[in-house]
């Protein structure tokens, strides 16, 4: 399977992410383990589109780019609107 290169994401970091989550059981809040089917509803983390925008947040979040707390909805309103 052909995959393809994100821009910001280094394949081995996705790999790597892949293989970590193949390895892990996903353990719920009480501490037991999760079943198969509940693991897959938590599959898209794992697509490509998505860990390209988790690399892109997390170099936001590195240069500082962050956005203040949005208290109400008219904050939210107006920062929105400025995007």
């Amino acid at each position: 399977m052909q995959q393809e290169r994100l821009e910001g994401v280094r394949q081995e970091d996705v790999e790597d992410s892949r293989q970590l989550h193949a390895d892990t059981e996903a353990i719920d809040s009480n501490g037991s383990a999760e079943s198969e089917s509940e693991a897959e509803d938590q599959s898209w983390f794992w697509t490509p589109e998505w860990q390209s925008e988790e690399a892109e947040a997390s170099q936001e979040i590195e240069r500082s780019q962050l956005s203040k707390p949005l208290r109400s909805v008219d904050e939210i309103r107006q920062h929105l609107s400025q995007l």
